[in-house]
C-alpha cells in the first residue's frame, strides 16, 4: 500500500466518521481516522515480507557470486566488500522505486552510470568490471522482477550461477 492510498484511506474514514456522529464530534472522528490509518500503516507485512526475502534471495546469491567464484582468484578484499556494498544499495534502490514506472529505463541508467564511472576512475582490470557489471544485472533483476514467482527468481538466480560458473571452470 503507497502513502497516496493510505493518506485517501485515512480522509475517507475522517469522513464517513464525521457523517455518522455529526459535524459536533469532529475531533473524534479524527482521532478515530488517525487510529485506523496508524493500524493500516504498519498492517503491511506483505510488502515487508517481499523486501525481506527478495533481499536475503539477493545478498545470498551475490555472497555466493562473489565468495565462491570472485575472490579464490583474486583474493582482492577490497572488492569483495565493494562488490557486496554495490549489490545491497543496488537492489534496495530499485526494490524500493519499484512503484516508478521508468523500471527498465532506470535499470539501464544504472548500468550507464557505473559505466561512467569505470571511465571516471582509476583502471579497473576488466575481471573486477565484469563481476561489477554482474553484480548489478542480478540485484538489478532480483529488484525489479516482483511480478514473477520465487520459483522463476531462484532459476534465474540459478542460471547466473551456472553461467559463472561454466565460464570460470574454463580457465
Amino acid at each position: 500500500m503507497n502513502l497516496l492510498s493510505i493518506m485517501a484511506a485515512g480522509a475517507k474514514t475522517i469522513l464517513m466518521a464525521a457523517e455518522e456522529l455529526g459535524t459536533d464530534s469532529l475531533e473524534m472522528a479524527v482521532s478515530q481516522a488517525t487510529e485506523a490509518l496508524t493500524i493500516s500503516m504498519w498492517a503491511d507485512w506483505h510488502g515487508l515480507s517481499e523486501l525481506l526475502i527478495r533481499f536475503l534471495l539477493n545478498t545470498a546469491v551475490i555472497g555466493l557470486i562473489v565468495r565462491v567464484f570472485y575472490y579464490p582468484k583474486s583474493k582482492r578484499r577490497d572488492y569483495f566488500v565493494t562488490f557486496l556494498l554495490i549489490a545491497i544499495s543496488v537492489f534496495l534502490l530499485i526494490f524500493l522505486m519499484g512503484g516508478v514506472k521508468l523500471k527498465i529505463g532506470f535499470a539501464l541508467g544504472l548500468f550507464a552510470i557505473f559505466g561512467i564511472i569505470r571511465y571516471r576512475t582509476e583502471s579497473v582490470p576488466i575481471r573486477e568490471m565484469t563481476y561489477l557489471f554482474l553484480i548489478i544485472a542480478v540485484s538489478a533483476i532480483n529488484g525489479l522482477a516482483t511480478s514473477i514467482s520465487y520459483a522463476e527468481l531462484l532459476a534465474t538466480n540459478l542460471l547466473f550461477i551456472l553461467s559463472i560458473w561454466a565460464c570460470e571452470s574454463n580457465h
